[in-house]
């Protein structure tokens, strides 16, 4: 059921002809195929070389915590800067600790992507512009194909991106294939659907 979902994030579902209802079977390679979230997609991007050409508005305090969480384990980070929201993965340099953030374009006041891309990133820098900011109406932020950022609270900052070349490239995650299924009484689901709606309708 879409309910009142932004439209870019529905998903039609078909429910196959000979599906028991009684009984509703639903393999999860299934639901992964039909409801892709963004992320994904942007993971599969974040390898891209071109810089992106990007402006928006964020609370201060968001993008302080979406780099603050990734300042302890790299220097250095690519974001890959989607029509969808912001996304990057990070590696440790032993290998051990891996971390995927992604920042959906609803975080933010104003979003708006002229061309995707991928930006790379000095985290000292960027931290550092973002912190000494003081602005109650959130922050002014832009990437520009001139591999330049602007952080702007009023008193706009400038700065140089990264060639993302340069930046260590995240080791490949084997792709696993754990089978497995959901199993959902008809009845029950039709009432889960219900429920969902009155919450969405309100």
């Amino acid at each position: 059921s879409e309910g009142n979902l932004p439209e870019d994030i529905q998903r039609k579902f078909e429910i196959p002809i000979h599906a028991d209802l009684s009984s509703l079977f639903i393999p999860v390679r299934q639901i992964k195929e039909n409801i892709r979230p963004a992320w994904e997609a942007a993971a599969e991007f974040i390898e891209s070389s071109s810089p992106p050409e990007w402006e928006g508005n964020i609370d201060q305090e968001k993008l302080e915590t979406f780099i603050r969480h990734l300042r302890p384990t790299v220097d250095e980070i690519k974001l890959a800067v989607t029509e969808h929201g912001w996304y990057t993965i990070v590696v440790d340099s032993a290998n051990v600790c891996m971390y995927e953030l992604w920042l959906d374009k609803y975080d933010f006041n104003e979003y708006e992507v002229e061309a995707e891309g991928v930006a790379g990133i000095s985290l000292g820098q960027f931290h550092t512009a973002i912190k000494n900011a003081n602005s109650k109406s959130g922050l002014d932020v832009s990437f520009t194909q001139n591999m330049e950022y602007t952080i702007d609270d009023g008193t706009p900052v400038t700065s140089g991106l990264i060639n993302t070349d340069s930046i260590r490239n995240t080791p490949t995650i084997p792709e696993l294939d754990l089978t497995s299924e959901i199993k959902l009484p008809g009845e029950e689901l039709g009432i889960v659907i219900d429920r969902v709606n009155k919450v969405a309708g309100d």
